[in-house]
């Protein structure tokens, strides 16, 4: 069976996880596997060196001249075998949003971890598979039906780890850090973020917060940093190192609640970071807390005050909440493995 897979890696409802998902399809279910790109040549060239099968790219995912399904159908009849394929899987909410505007003769899967109000989808043909309940629940406030949805499914394909911790230090410029912090969600509040940097310095804790990428209040958070005197706390992940491996040398991951004004249904990057075994800070409220069996110890902390005890308490010793931290690890790696995910994603076409 010809399996098409259409991703856009540079969209910010696009996760970190998703390239490592579709390589997992592409090594464990059986047939002929291509990729379409939504994207430039700068993207194609980076899926290709991590082993994609690209045949093409459609450039412009803005859309601004409302030509973009019209262009993607016209690539695919080009680069496919007269336009035919059984099954067209869709990573992510943007490629999902084009695919839906697509009228296809053949099934059409799409894997949704975020929701854009930006772009919309019209259900039709289209499968969607959420990653969480609260997922679902935001679909259906799109006018998304039921019977167009499947149960949440979730998974994680572990990459190889060969991080020196020096030099990621070195990059990032972490010297004389008492807690190192990874900050994790692309909608987080930054007044929170700020706050809790404003905290632990009043505590006298020398914090460092790692903004990791796709973070949408970028401009607002480093400008209220620079009127706090906190800019130099504050640092971005560089294009030449992976997330992952940040995740490695960080004292602990936090996730800052999401702003009142936005809705957030995103657990990818939170369940690929529970799989490393990493200190592990999410909100009550978080859509991971959903997740059977694991949900509530992940999404455990109730209050800023409590993360920044938190955080106080890593400063002082790391290990301290290394025991919970190895039986989340445990648990998420039982329902999140790519052998799950597989049964589960096969279940659901």
């Amino acid at each position: 069976m010809q399996t098409l897979h259409i991703v856009t890696p540079a969209h910010t409802t696009t996760p970190s996880t998703c390239i490592g998902l579709i390589r997992l399809v592409l090594q464990h279910i059986g047939g002929s596997h291509h990729v379409i790109v939504i994207g430039n040549e700068s993207d194609v060239s980076d899926l290709r060196a991590m082993g994609l099968p690209v045949l093409g790219f459609v450039d412009g995912p803005l859309d601004t001249s409302r030509t973009l399904a019209r262009r993607l159908q016209e690539l695919i009849q080009q680069v496919t075998n007269d336009g035919v394929t059984q099954r067209i899987i869709a990573w992510g909410w943007h490629p999902a949003s084009v695919a839906s505007a697509i009228s296809w003769d053949t099934s059409v899967i799409a894997i949704v971890d975020e929701i854009d109000a930006s772009c919309s989808i019209t259900a039709g043909e289209l499968r969607i598979i959420p990653t969480s309940w609260t997922g679902s629940e935001c679909l259906r406030a799109r006018g998304i039906p039921d019977d167009s949805m499947t149960e949440p499914l979730i998974g994680v394909n572990p990459v190889t780890m060969v991080v020196d911790r020096s030099a990621v230090q070195e990059q990032l410029q972490l010297f004389h850090s008492d807690v190192t912090v990874g900050i994790v969600g692309r909608l987080g509040s930054w007044q929170e973020i700020i706050a809790m940097a404003v905290r632990l310095r009043a505590a006298n804790a020398q914090a460092d917060f790692i903004i990791f990428p796709r973070y949408e209040y970028r401009v607002q958070l480093m400008f209220a940093a620079k009127q706090q005197g906190l800019s130099d706390i504050l640092h971005e992940i560089p294009s030449t190192m992976r997330p992952i491996d940040v995740v490695k040398v960080v004292d602990g991951i936090w996730v800052p609640s999401v702003m009142a004004y936005d809705v957030s249904c995103s657990v990818l990057d939170v369940v690929s970071i529970a799989w490393e075994g990493v200190p592990l800070a999410v909100p009550t409220n978080h859509p991971i807390a959903g997740v059977p069996t694991v949900g509530k110890h992940i999404a455990w902390a109730r209050d800023e005050i409590e993360v920044c005890r938190w955080l106080l308490d890593l400063a002082r010793d790391t290990r301290t909440s290394m025991n919970e931290t190895t039986d989340i690890t445990t648990r998420i790696r039982s329902i999140a493995s790519p052998s799950r995910f597989i049964e589960g994603l096969q279940m659901r076409m």
